[in-house]
């Protein structure tokens, strides 16, 4: 588990590592989150890092800090989310690229005024992306975002958000991902995605709230 401090980067060489859990987090062993970083962290930087695993309520990345980027970054089946940023504690998250698969409960958890740009998150429990009432202003551009275990997008908030942007994305209908994106709400901008074996395409976006622009998508 890295845990780094505000200002650093941490490598695929793992230049920078903290290796003592918190109280919280030795009292539960199976809650270890490979990458962590504390809510008083500010501008952490993740290149190149990869989480392997983790424990049956563990995340891959767990971001409860403002401003922190994970480029090119990797999650292979942990045990609860791929990247989990912290409803109320995270905000202005960058996910650039990277590829995050097979985590048990659902890929990548999005904060306020976050993005997830050009990544892959695929077989992944649940949904890929998981919108909630704190991710207001949430980029998502340009990925893509496959053969997930039920959904592509999940929106589990109760309308709060705000401006979210799904833009440009390749969610495709499988066996596995049978709805693009599940109860969009607010007014979230659903544009230029191209949803694969979706017939008509817009039919992706299941019961999707009065305000929700659905424009430009592709099947």
């Amino acid at each position: 588990m890295a845990i780094p401090d505000q200002g650093q980067t941490v490598s695929s060489n793992g230049a920078t590592r903290a290796t003592s859990p918190s109280p919280a987090q030795a009292l539960r062993p199976n809650s270890f989150a490979v990458f962590d970083t504390h809510p008083a962290g500010y501008d952490i930087r993740f290149s190149q890092c990869s989480a392997d695993g983790g424990g049956a309520d563990a995340t891959g990345f767990q971001i409860r800090n403002h401003r922190a980027t994970l480029t090119n970054c990797s999650s292979v089946n942990a045990g609860l989310l791929a990247v989990r940023m912290g409803p109320g504690m995270a905000s202005k998250v960058s996910v650039i690229g990277g590829s995050f698969t097979g985590a048990a409960k659902g890929g990548i958890g999005i904060a306020e005024d976050s993005t997830v740009t050009g990544s892959t998150i695929r077989q992944c429990g649940g949904a890929g992306i998981i919108i909630n009432d704190s991710s207001s202003r949430a980029h998502i551009n340009n990925c893509v975002i496959e053969e997930n275990h039920q959904f592509g997008i999940q929106d589990q908030s109760s309308g709060e958000h705000v401006d979210v942007v799904i833009k440009g994305n390749t969610i495709p209908r499988s066996d596995e991902q049978y709805l693009g994106v599940l109860f969009p709400k607010s007014n979230m901008l659903i544009d230029s995605n191209h949803f694969a074996g979706f017939d008509p395409p817009d039919s992706a976006a299941y019961k999707p709230g009065p305000n929700v622009q659905i424009v430009n998508n592709t099947g």
